[in-house]
């Protein structure tokens, strides 16, 4: 399927209903499952790559946030002083900064594989 098939907005129809009508915490779960859904429609070839980059930006983004969530603990430690809080803080956002970037040039990574694993045979 293509966003200029005939069958796209049809698709598109049928999961903003379903998003509109499910419970709010299945929503992420549905928009998944229809994200997968429109790549296997696709080509179910490319479901491998579909599959390990939501892995990995959602393990990603657990780390982060579990980061964020030990600054929080840390600062909220009493008797910090200014310089501490300051070290903590810039750790913690070294921390996930490395995160984000191991999620986006993954991500990336596998966009590049996918977009030139052709041309590079081929050539």
């Amino acid at each position: 399927m293509s966003y200029t098939d005939f069958s796209f907005p049809i698709f598109l129809l049928a999961v903003a209903l379903l998003y509109f009508t499910a419970f709010r915490r299945h929503q992420k779960f549905l928009l998944l499952g229809a994200s997968i859904l429109f790549y296997l429609f696709s080509g179910p070839q490319y479901i491998v790559f579909v599959l390990v980059a939501a892995f990995l930006i959602y393990f990603c983004t657990v780390r982060i946030q579990r980061l964020h969530d030990l600054e929080a603990e840390k600062l909220a430690a009493p008797g910090l002083a200014r310089a501490e809080m300051k070290t903590i803080s810039s750790e913690m956002n070294r921390r996930r900064k490395r995160f984000m970037l191991v999620g986006l040039l993954g991500t990336i990574s596998m966009l590049a594989v996918i977009k030139y694993t052709n041309f590079a045979l081929s050539g």
